[in-house]
């Protein structure tokens, strides 16, 4: 019995499968879309009043009265470290994107 090899396996210059970079930003774009999609539900389901004559139109009722809101400085510091803590993970998002960005156009 005998073989004979009529095409030699060869390998490919260019990876073979999806295009990475396009997939990562479709993913991160998907992702985005998916958060502010699902805040707006959230919103939608329970909507909050910011003055009273909104909630007079959406309610037909008349307002008798209004309760201002106080906030305390431990609620102040914690408003604005969830700020900073909502800007840090969306920093960290971005540059994490840039990483992956880069990593795979520079070694693909």
């Amino acid at each position: 019995m005998s073989f004979k090899i009529i095409d030699p396996p060869t390998m490919p210059q260019r990876p073979i499968g999806p295009n990475r970079a396009l997939y990562f930003s479709a993913v991160l774009g998907g992702g985005l879309l998916a958060g502010v999609a699902g805040a707006l539900a959230l919103s939608e389901l329970r909507p909050t009043f910011l003055s009273p004559a909104e909630l007079r139109v959406a309610t037909g009722l008349r307002v008798l009265g209004t309760i201002t809101m106080n906030w305390t400085d431990d609620e102040k510091r914690r408003e604005r470290r969830d700020r900073f803590g909502f800007g840090a993970g969306s920093a960290c998002l971005l540059l994490s994107y840039g990483g992956v960005m880069l990593y795979t156009l520079v070694f693909q």
